[in-house]
C-alpha cells in the first residue's frame, strides 16, 4: 500500500505557514539591493553617455548639412539671410551646379580635376616614401651622433649665409650649395668617434612623429619663398603641378613606424 504524507498544523507551523512542497527558498543576498542600485546607475551613466555622443555627433555633422543644403539654396535664400530647413525656408534648386558645369561662374572642372590630381601624386609618393622610411627603420640599426646632427645645421645655415651675403650667390643656388656640402660633410663626421650622445631607432622615430605637430605654414612659408626665388631664376614652381606635388607631398607623408 502507498503511504500518503499529510501536512500537520504543526508542520505548517515549522515551515512559516505553509505546506511542505520539497522545494527550500534561497534567502536574498546581503548586496542585492546594493546592486541592484549600481546596475541602475550604470544604466543611467550609459544613456547619459549616449546623449551626449548624439549632442556631439550633431555638432560635428552641423557644418556639412550647412554646406549639403547651400549647395541647393537659390541666390536669394544666399544672400537674404540665414535659412536652415529645406521646403520651409526655402524651395531647393539645381541652379548652382548649372552655373557650375556650363561655365558661367568661371572654370570649375579644370581647378578640380587639378587639385585631384595633384591629390593622388602627392598621396601615393607620400605612401611610398613613409613606407620606405618605416621599413629603413624597423629592419636596420641607426646611429646618428648628436654632435653630427649640430654639424649639419651649422654648414647649412652658416654656408647658406656665406654664399649668399659674400660670395653673391642667389638664394636658390646658395641653399642647394649649402646643403649638399652639409649632406657629404655630415656623413663622414658621423662615422667618426665623436663626443656626445648617439641617437637610435627609437629618437629617429620620435623626430618623424613630432614633426606632424607643426602646423602647415611652418614649411609652405619657407618652400613659398624658397619657389618664388626659383621663379627669378626662370624655373616657374608656384602654381604648377611639380611645385605643388612636391610642396604636399612631405605634409601628406606620416612615416610610418610600423
Amino acid at each position: 500500500m502507498t503511504q500518503l504524507s499529510v501536512d500537520t498544523p504543526d508542520m505548517a507551523q515549522k515551515t512559516g505557514g505553509k505546506a511542505n512542497t520539497g522545494k527550500m527558498q534561497k534567502p536574498l543576498p546581503r548586496n542585492h539591493h546594493r546592486q541592484a542600485n549600481h546596475q541602475g546607475e550604470a544604466k543611467r551613466l550609459k544613456a547619459l553617455g549616449l546623449l551626449g555622443c548624439l549632442i556631439w555627433f550633431a555638432f560635428l555633422m552641423a557644418p556639412f548639412y550647412w554646406v549639403f543644403i547651400t549647395a541647393f539654396k537659390p541666390p536669394q535664400a544666399v544672400n537674404s539671410g540665414a535659412t536652415y530647413l529645406p521646403f520651409i525656408d526655402f524651395v531647393p534648386t539645381l541652379e548652382a551646379f548649372r552655373e557650375a558645369f556650363s561655365g558661367i561662374r568661371g572654370d570649375f572642372l579644370g581647378p578640380f580635376w587639378h587639385s585631384t590630381s595633384i591629390a593622388l601624386v602627392s598621396t601615393f609618393l607620400s605612401v611610398l616614401l613613409g613606407s620606405m622610411a618605416a621599413y629603413g627603420i624597423a629592419r636596420f640599426t641607426f646611429r646618428i651622433r648628436l654632435l653630427a646632427g649640430v654639424l649639419f645645421a651649422l654648414i647649412g645655415i652658416g654656408g647658406f649665409v656665406i654664399l649668399q651675403e659674400y660670395a653673391g650667390l642667389a638664394i636658390p643656388q646658395a641653399l642647394l650649395i649649402s646643403l649638399a656640402v652639409a649632406c657629404v660633410v655630415t656623413f663622414f663626421a658621423n662615422r667618426l668617434n665623436l663626443p656626445g650622445p648617439v641617437l637610435g631607432n627609437d629618437d629617429m622615430t620620435f623626430w618623424f612623429v613630432s614633426q606632424r605637430m607643426f602646423p602647415p605654414i611652418v614649411s609652405a612659408f619657407a618652400l613659398y619663398l624658397f619657389y618664388a626665388e626659383l621663379g627669378k631664376q626662370g624655373m616657374r614652381m608656384l602654381d604648377s603641378f611639380p611645385g605643388m606635388v612636391i610642396a604636399y607631398t612631405p605634409s601628406a607623408c606620416h612615416w610610418p613606424s610600423g
